[in-house]
């Protein structure tokens, strides 16, 4: 009877993203997994950025973000020889890929995936490359890892060393604003190491 009392009142209030997510959850208890994904898949169409949401019904599927299973490129198969030597003569590190898909959702918010592999050529190109920063703004943005690893020569993997999160402030036209970064860092990186 409950479904249906929330069924009843979604038509009233059809962009309340919490209505279809409670329906979800109904359904799910009830066992009805099919029901229960439509329900929160329409609740994520109205608030992409449900973190928990969307990390239940990953567990449940048993599945990963959608965006990286469609566009994520094999990092092994990338060719490691660049095709005019000259272009890349002397430099310390490449980029083998900057891979980025952005999925835009009716209520215009949008997510983004972004799969980037970089080329250890030179001591000093791995010291260049031992921390990456990312930075984006805690208020209207999450922003995940969800890997951070560095490929060695031997076919060996090894995963990022830290990933963490640091917060600061910034002074721009005379306001003060909170910056957020996210740390991912890799341990001794040497010549012939892909980060990934």
């Amino acid at each position: 009877a409950f479904p249906a009392y929330l069924e009843s009142v979604i038509p009233h209030f059809p962009d309340a993203a919490s209505l279809h997510r409670e329906l979800g959850d109904v359904h799910r208890r009830l066992g009805r997994d099919d029901e229960a994904f439509e329900a929160w898949g329409r609740s994520l169409a109205l608030h992409p950025r449900d973190p928990a949401l969307e990390q239940y019904m990953r567990f449940i599927e048993g599945d990963d973000d959608p965006l990286r299973k469609r566009w994520r490129v094999d990092p092994w198969g990338l060719p490691t020889e660049p095709r005019d030597p000259a272009l890349c003569e002397g430099a310390p590190a490449r980029v083998l890929l900057l891979n980025r898909a952005i999925q835009v959702f009716p209520n215009g918010s949008d997510q983004e995936y972004v799969q980037q592999v970089i080329q250890v050529d030179t001591d000093m190109g791995g010291r260049a490359f031992e921390t990456i920063s990312m930075s984006y703004d805690r208020d209207r943005e999450r922003l995940r890892v969800l890997s951070a690893e560095v490929l060695h020569a031997d076919g060996s993997v090894s995963a990022a060393s830290r990933v963490w999160d640091e917060s600061g402030e910034s002074k721009a036209a005379g306001a003060y604003y909170h910056v957020y970064v996210k740390q991912v860092s890799f341990d001794a990186l040497q010549p012939g190491d892909r980060v990934h």
